[in-house]
């Protein structure tokens, strides 16, 4: 277990690290500025295929054996299982935008933003 929630760890690193280098690439879009689409594109990919396949399994572990071992505690981090159903949901919507962005759909700044 211990293995595993140090994984988890250095995955949460790794993934600020990235949301932090996609921060400053929509700063330079809302500046209209050129952002690196390829680094949304690749964040994305990421995004789209690690946390369900490695990261989300991890962490689903963590939080039953929690659940079995201390309840209250379980129940005050909340419902993991529909946080992650809720981000996929965000992350097919970002992973949208940016195709439109990309196959030159015209797309408000804000849109894009949001």
């Amino acid at each position: 277990m211990t293995r595993t929630i140090d994984r988890l760890q250095r995955d949460h690193v790794n993934i600020a690290k990235l949301l932090s280098v996609l921060e400053r690439e929509l700063a330079t879009f809302d500046a209209a500025g050129s952002p690196d689409y390829d680094i949304f594109q690749s964040a994305a990919e990421y995004f789209l295929t690690y946390p369900d396949q490695g990261h989300h399994v991890g962490e689903d572990l963590v939080y039953q054996r929690l659940l079995q071992r201390d309840p209250a505690a379980a129940q005050a981090i909340g419902d993991v299982q529909q946080e992650h159903l809720a981000l996929a949901r965000r992350l097919q919507k970002f992973a949208e935008v940016l195709g439109n962005v990309l196959a030159d759909v015209v797309i408000t700044r804000t849109t894009v933003h949001d």
